[in-house]
C-alpha cells in the first residue's frame, strides 16, 4: 500500500487575496508551502479562472521539495479573476498530493481608514446601497479576505457600510473607493 501525501499553500498567497497589480497590468504570485512528498520530488502549479483551466497557465513545473518545504511562482498573472491557484507534488506520473487556494483577484488594494464610516455606521440612502459584488474582498481583523459585506447584524435600518458601498460603485465606474468615499464631505471632485 503506497503512503497517503499532502500538500499545503502556508505562504505569499492566502486564500480571497488581491495582490496589487503592476503598472503593466500584471502582478507576479509567490507561494509557498509544506508537503510530506519526498525530497526532490516535483511540485506543479496551475491557474483557474472562475474554476476553469486557463491556457496561459497550465500545469507547470515551479520546484522541487526540499526538507519538507516548496515554493514556486506564477508570473505575470493578468489584472482580474476570480482564480483558484492549485499545486500539486508530482511523482511517477501521478499526483502525490493537491491543494488549493481559491478566490485570488489580480487589481488594486486600496486603503480605507476612519472610525464610523468605514465600519459600517454611515447613513446612505436607498440609491447608495448596492449588492455585494464578487470582486471586492476587505482584509479583516485576523487576516483573512473575505468579500465585502453590509453592516454589522443589529445596525439600526439604513446603516450601511459606506465603504463597502463606495467600493462597489468604483468596480462598476472608474473611480476609486477612497474618492467615492470622500466625495460626500469634498465640495469638489480631483481632476485625474
Amino acid at each position: 500500500m503506497s503512503k497517503k501525501h499532502y500538500i499545503s499553500i502556508e505562504e505569499g498567497v492566502s486564500p480571497y487575496q488581491v495582490i496589487q497589480r503592476g503598472p503593466d497590468d500584471r502582478a507576479d504570485i509567490r507561494f509557498a508551502g509544506s508537503t510530506t512528498a519526498p525530497n526532490g520530488t516535483t511540485v506543479e502549479a496551475r491557474l483557474l479562472r472562475y474554476g476553469k483551466p486557463t491556457a496561459r497557465f497550465p500545469w507547470e513545473a515551479v520546484g522541487q521539495v526540499s526538507h519538507s518545504a516548496f515554493g514556486g511562482l506564477l508570473p505575470a498573472v493578468p489584472t482580474g479573476g476570480v482564480y483558484t491557484l492549485e499545486v500539486r507534488a508530482s511523482g511517477k506520473g501521478s499526483a502525490l498530493a493537491t491543494a488549493a487556494c481559491p478566490g485570488i483577484l489580480v487589481g488594486d488594494l486600496w486603503v480605507l481608514a476612519g472610525q464610523s464610516n468605514m465600519h459600517g455606521c454611515g447613513r446612505l440612502d436607498a440609491a447608495d446601497i448596492v449588492e455585494p459584488n464578487t470582486l471586492v474582498h476587505a482584509f479583516d481583523m485576523s487576516d483573512r479576505w473575505p468579500s465585502a459585506k453590509d453592516a454589522p447584524t443589529g445596525s439600526a435600518p439604513g446603516w450601511h457600510s459606506r465603504a463597502r458601498s463606495c467600493a462597489i460603485r468604483a468596480c462598476r465606474s472608474d473611480s476609486s473607493p477612497a474618492l467615492s468615499a470622500g466625495r460626500p464631505w469634498t465640495s469638489g471632485t480631483p481632476s485625474r
